[in-house]
């Protein structure tokens, strides 16, 4: 399985039991991460760096950018948490 552009190949297309991220394996959270990486190097568009997954994680490129973005709010929100607003009853 080789992909196209600047992403390396790290993992085999299967279908995981669902999980706590969707049924992503922990290797292809990994893979996300490497290729989105390499691809901002050799400025690649996040589109394509999604529709190359697609092809070799056998995923919608909709369904991994979901996911990618999912992961970017978990990551901002868990640093700069705020609590929610307080409500009082009636």
């Amino acid at each position: 399985m080789e992909m196209s552009g600047s992403c390396p190949q790290t993992v085999a297309p299967a279908r995981p039991i669902r999980g706590p991220h969707g049924g992503w394996q922990k290797q292809e959270i990994e893979l996300l991460e490497t290729c989105v990486s390499e691809g901002a190097k050799s400025g690649e568009s996040l589109r394509s760096v999604f529709d190359d997954m697609s092809r070799e994680l056998g995923r919608k490129p909709n369904s991994i950018r979901n996911f990618y973005y999912a992961q970017l709010r978990e990551a901002q929100e868990g640093e700069n948490a705020r609590p929610l607003p307080f409500e009082t009853f009636t």
